[in-house]
């Protein structure tokens, strides 16, 4: 792989060698924010793990057109890692997503359970899916990784159970009863798809934490004695399973 050029954009759809335009939006960020040319190199991501390295051919008010050469197909990071997350408040949940993309997390699940501090109604998810997908662009564009996390929404256990992997194994973020000491847990050669579950503020009821460990076989895991915040959590047990 060639070095990292300074400078990346995202490209939707599957990237050919050729010319292409990039999208408007992406073509300011270049020419106006970069301040880039023609003959300039950039890399081109379009978050399902495809990279090409691509120059400038020409710019103009609106467009930038590029010359992309040597495309690239980028395995997902192994083992894959879901999040299932209670719904935070916005603020948390938006300082939460950059972060998931560094952190190569394959799928999110945006879970409505009893303790969830923000419901978005029905009529306001598409507009809010667009926003989080643009953070998600961002984070992708920012730490070179060419896979976005697949942004999952389920109101239900029944929406949940559709949304997670078939064969994964279940590790469940605890305070409660006996939950094993992350330092302490045995993970031997994980091969199938990791799912982490970590709590809204106030944490998932007992009622849904026997359900997650009762239908998954979920393994309860301590991050330490310290009360966390839920996204300080989310992200601490990712990082670890990450560096396990």
């Amino acid at each position: 792989m060639t070095d990292l050029p300074s400078c990346r954009c995202f490209l939707e759809g599957d990237l050919v060698p050729g010319e292409c335009i990039l999208p408007e939006e992406e073509s300011r960020h270049l020419t106006r924010v970069r301040r880039l040319g023609a003959g300039d190199r950039v890399r081109v991501l379009n978050g399902v793990g495809g990279e090409a390295d691509a120059r400038i051919v020409s710019v103009d008010r609106h467009h930038a057109v590029l010359e992309v050469e040597d495309v690239r197909q980028v395995p997902q990071s192994l083992p894959e890692v879901t999040l299932v997350m209670g719904a935070l408040k916005q603020s948390a949940w938006d300082e939460l997503l950059p972060h998931l993309v560094e952190l190569g997390v394959s799928r999110l699940i945006r879970w409505q359970s009893r303790h969830a501090v923000s419901d978005i109604a029905q009529d306001k998810r598409t507009a809010k899916q667009r926003r989080w997908r643009e953070r998600l662009i961002q984070a992708s564009k920012q730490s070179a990784n060419p896979w976005l996390p697949e942004l999952c929404w389920a109101d239900t256990q029944a929406e949940l159970q559709t949304a997670l992997p078939q064969d994964g194994r279940h590790l469940l973020a605890s305070l409660s009863g006996t939950p094993i000491p992350f330092r302490d847990w045995k993970p031997g050669k994980v091969t199938q798809p990791l799912v982490a579950w970590v709590g809204p503020e106030g944490d998932f009821t007992q009622e849904e934490m026997d359900w997650i460990c009762t239908n998954f076989d979920a393994e309860s895991i301590s991050l330490g004695r310290n009360i966390l915040r839920a996204e300080t959590a989310a992200l601490a047990l990712i990082t670890l399973l990450r560096l396990g």
